[in-house]
């Protein structure tokens, strides 16, 4: 599990800033950048291609399972899981009085009292992903996802414990 201190960039979206959950997330890079995060190239010296036992040439074979070369469509889902993950934590801010009252009152104890910015309404995107068997969704969602840290600590937000 990849558990990363919160380092903040300003939010694109002005509906995004000052929701430390977004800014949280890793910054934007170029679709070169991109492209070049989701690309694994495994090292192989070149005398083992040339190698005269076959046993050690087989060997290196098992690393291409470690290859990844990414196409355009990364990047697509790249983007649709990051607009996801901001969908819903547009709503999750927690330095909002909606989400304060949420994570403080059982949703059958709140008080009749409705916060200035209205009672916590979930937002969720759903993406769906289809494909046939062993055309690489798995390997490049998993490619995706470890882009996006698993943990983000949250330790303080401008001056805000």
């Amino acid at each position: 599990m990849r558990i990363v201190k919160a380092s903040y960039n300003q939010a694109i979206l002005p509906e995004h800033q000052g929701n430390p959950l977004i800014e949280a997330l890793p910054p934007k890079k170029s679709w070169e950048g991109m492209m070049d995060a989701f690309s694994n190239y495994p090292e192989m010296a070149e005398d083992i291609r040339d190698h005269t036992n076959p046993m050690v040439r087989e060997e290196y074979l098992t690393r291409l399972k470690e290859l990844r070369q990414p196409l355009p469509i990364y990047y697509d889902c790249f983007r649709a899981i990051e607009r996801a993950l901001k969908q819903g934590y547009s709503a999750k801010n927690p330095l909002t009085p909606t989400m304060a009252q949420y994570l403080h009152y059982p949703v059958n104890e709140r008080p009749h009292i409705e916060p200035k910015t209205g009672y916590f309404v979930p937002k969720a995107e759903t993406i769906t992903l289809i494909g046939e068997s062993g055309t690489g969704k798995t390997s490049m969602l998993e490619q995706v996802l470890n882009y996006f840290p698993q943990v983000i600590e949250h330790s303080s937000y401008k001056g805000l414990p």
